[in-house]
Formats: structure tokens, C-alpha cells, sequence
């Protein structure tokens, strides 16, 4: 459990977003409808520097199992050149409709779209000379010149949605929608040196939602089924090819499903006794190539189960809720090839093996008591983790993105309206 490496990164971010719209109401027919039409803007970019820690650090020689973990260590600045300097910057625009029609009675037409440019560009540079020598890193095999450019653009990009939706009872509507989204994949070229289309995904929902017991209780029910057509795979190579930033050869024959189900109910069910309660079941699947139906998003669980409840307690008590709730779910798992250490070089670039990183189904269970001081006043206590379970939020590969749940903890907190 020793450390074998460190790094440090900084970011800085700015973003520039603009919306603006205009939303009214008109009669047509002898129906009301709504329209809204409006135009955005958005601009971000990062500056980031990565880079390793010098060997003989202390923080590499400490455990990194997490109850003996000293979060006092601090990293401190830079003491040599970062291994990684990069600048991206992000820009898309686009004009937006939507619009909400009566059609006949209990049913209405929901329409909107839009219609949108996007646009990226990607600087990195993997090296600086040693500000006190002048010297470039050994490691480096570029140095104060450009290792990486990034170029992606989209243009016209139109994107709908569609929905119809029907008032079945006064508490229940049920619904149908469809909608579609894109990904640039500009920066990877066909066997010809031209830029792939984006990859494009089309979603279906049917559902019901409904406000029982006089409007006590929120429920819904969807099923959903999203498929994500033209993404890139590689199919080749072309070493004459070497242009920075854009990769050689790929075709658009990647396509995947994802489907499910989703249930949700809140509320109360007596004026004493609230719930929260969902379900959530997803099934996905590759649906090209040697993994033809196989899981993709395996690190994702198959089911989830969310559960809270609290009651007031009756009489002379009642100054006082209590409650709890856990999180359930199944399974999950990520899985991938890595090299073995190649004792002739001294690195890991030995034949690749096969590795999965298996996280087994778990309940996390949270506790809370709340007592009402007066009417201006109450304090509440929170236990998150109640049975400090240890288990791994999330699973990634075998040099990074595993990361433990938060362990046990205790809150106590007053609030007070005047």
C-alpha cells in the first residue's frame, strides 16, 4: 500500500456565458400557447500544469491507505518545471426554440430545437527548460515546443426535441418525448484524411407522472432507451500521417444502447411521515465489434435503490423527527489491458495482460434525529455512513480514478428563521 507516485496540477478556468431570450404566450384557435426563442453564447478556457513529484519526496513514502492518510501534507509549489503545460479553449453558439401547444383538450405538443456552432482548440507542451540551468529534463522528448494540437470544429448542428403529453386524469399525465444530441469528433480522420462527423445520440422516454393523495405525494415512472450511433473507432494506422493534435484512421461504425427504467415517488404519506423513494434499473450495451453485447459503462451499477424516510413523533414529543434512509445497489465493475514491467528498458512496456477491477453491491446507511427548540429554532443531527462501511465510490484503471466513499460522519447543525 506504499506510494509509487506523485504528482501536483493546477487549473484555472474562465468562463464567459451569455443567454438571452424572449418567452410569451398567444391564442390561436381558441387555445393558449406558449413560445420562447432565444440565442446563447458561451467561451471557456483552461490553463493547467501537471506535473511529478521528485522521488525522494516524503509524501511518496506515505501510505496512501486512506484512514492513515495525512491530509496535513501539503504539496508544496513547484520546485522544477512541470511535465505538462496546456491551454484549451472552447467556444459554441447557437440559436434555441421552444414552444408549447394546446392541441385538443387534456393533450399538448411540446416542440424546440437548436442550432448550433462549436469549436475547440488545444495547445500542450510537455517540457520546459530547468529555470536555473537552462537545462531540458532528460525525460522530455520535446522541450519549450508544442507536443500536442488540438483542433475540432462543428458547424450547423441542429438538435430537436419533441414531446407530446396528455393530462389522463386531473393528478396523472402521461408522456412521450424524443430528443437528440451530438459530440465533435473532428479531431479523428477517416482513412481518406477527413475529419469524422460528430457522433450523434437519439433518446426515447415514456411516462407517467401523478400527484396522489390530494397532491401529498410525487410520482413518476419512465422507461427510457438512448442510442449513440457514428462514434469513432479506431480501424488503422498512418505513420506518414503526423499533423499534431489529430488522430489517424477511425470510422464511425461504434454504436451503443443504454435502456431502463426510472421510479421515483416523494412526499407524505400522513401529515407525520415523509419518504423518499427511488429506483432506477440500466441496461447498456456495445452493439459493434468484438464486444457486440457487452456491458460499456460498466463502472456504472445495473440497479439503484434510494430509500429515506422521518417521522414526527405524536404527542408530547412531536418536538422531535427522526428518520434514516440507504443507498443500494448492485455491482459494477471496470476492466482494460496494461503493460508489464520490461526489465530490459526498465519501464512498463512489457506484453499487455487483461486486468478488472470488480466492486461488489453495497447499502450505505444514513440516520437523523431533528428537535424544534422553539418556533425560530431547531437543531438537527446527522450520521452519515452509520456502519462506517469501506467501499469505492468509483473504480478506474490501474493508475488512477479508484476512489474510496466518504467513511462515517457526524454533523450537528442549528438553524434559525426570524
Amino acid at each position: 500500500t506504499g506510494g509509487v507516485g506523485a504528482s501536483r496540477a493546477d487549473w484555472h478556468r474562465d468562463v464567459t456565458a451569455v443567454d438571452v431570450h424572449v418567452a410569451g404566450r398567444f391564442n390561436a384557435l381558441r387555445r393558449e400557447h406558449q413560445v420562447m426563442l432565444g440565442t446563447d453564447y458561451n467561451e471557456a478556457e483552461q490553463y493547467s500544469q501537471i506535473g511529478g513529484l521528485a522521488s525522494n519526496h516524503p509524501i511518496r513514502n506515505q501510505s496512501i491507505y486512506w484512514p492513515d492518510f495525512d491530509s496535513a501534507t501539503v504539496i508544496p509549489p513547484w520546485q522544477n518545471s512541470p511535465g505538462w503545460d496546456n491551454v484549451t479553449r472552447q467556444r459554441q453558439h447557437g440559436l434555441y426554440t421552444y414552444g408549447r401547444f394546446q392541441l385538443q383538450g387534456p393533450v399538448k405538443l411540446i416542440l424546440g430545437g437548436r442550432h448550433a456552432s462549436f469549436s475547440a482548440t488545444g495547445t500542450g507542451w510537455n517540457a520546459f527548460p530547468d529555470p536555473a540551468t537552462g537545462q531540458c529534463p532528460t525525460w522530455a522528448t520535446t522541450c519549450n515546443a508544442p507536443s500536442m494540437r488540438r483542433y475540432q470544429n462543428s458547424n450547423g448542428i441542429f438538435t430537436p426535441y419533441y414531446a407530446l403529453t396528455w393530462d389522463v386524469l386531473p393528478q396523472w399525465t402521461g408522456y412521450v418525448s424524443m430528443s437528440r444530441s451530438f459530440e465533435d469528433q473532428s479531431d479523428s480522420l477517416d482513412s481518406n484524411l477527413q475529419p469524422l462527423g460528430p457522433t450523434r445520440g437519439q433518446s426515447w422516454e415514456l411516462g407517467v407522472k401523478g400527484s396522489p393523495f390530494d397532491g401529498r405525494l410525487n410520482t413518476s415512472l419512465a422507461f427510457y432507451r438512448s442510442v449513440r450511433d457514428n462514434y469513432a473507432v479506431r480501424v488503422g494506422r498512418n505513420d506518414e500521417f503526423t499533423p499534431a493534435g489529430r488522430s489517424c484512421c477511425f470510422d464511425g461504425s461504434g454504436e451503443f444502447l443504454s435502456q431502463g427504467i426510472e421510479l421515483e415517488v416523494s412526499g407524505a404519506l400522513t401529515p407525520n411521515w415523509r419518504i423518499n423513494a427511488g429506483y432506477s434499473f440500466d441496461d447498456n450495451k456495445t452493439e459493434y465489434g468484438d464486444d457486440q453485447g457487452k456491458r460499456y459503462a460498466s463502472y456504472t451499477p445495473r440497479h439503484i435503490l434510494r430509500l429515506w424516510t422521518s417521522y414526527r413523533l405524536p404527542a408530547a414529543a412531536s418536538a422531535w423527527r427522526v428518520g434514516g434512509g440507504v443507498q443500494a445497489q448492485s455491482g459494477f465493475f471496470n476492466s482494460g489491458t496494461v503493460g508489464t514491467w520490461n526489465p530490459a528498458t526498465g519501464r512498463f512496456d512489457g506484453p499487455s495482460v487483461a486486468y478488472e477491477f470488480n466492486e461488489p453491491g453495497r447499502a450505505v446507511w444514513n440516520a437523523f434525529s431533528e428537535y424544534r427548540i422553539n418556533r425560530h429554532w431547531k437543531a438537527a443531527l446527522n450520521v452519515n455512513n452509520v456502519f462506517d462501511k469501506r467501499y469505492y465510490a468509483v473504480v478506474g484503471t490501474t493508475i488512477g480514478g479508484n476512489y474510496f466513499g466518504p467513511p462515517r460522519s457526524v454533523m450537528l447543525t442549528v438553524r434559525g428563521e426570524m
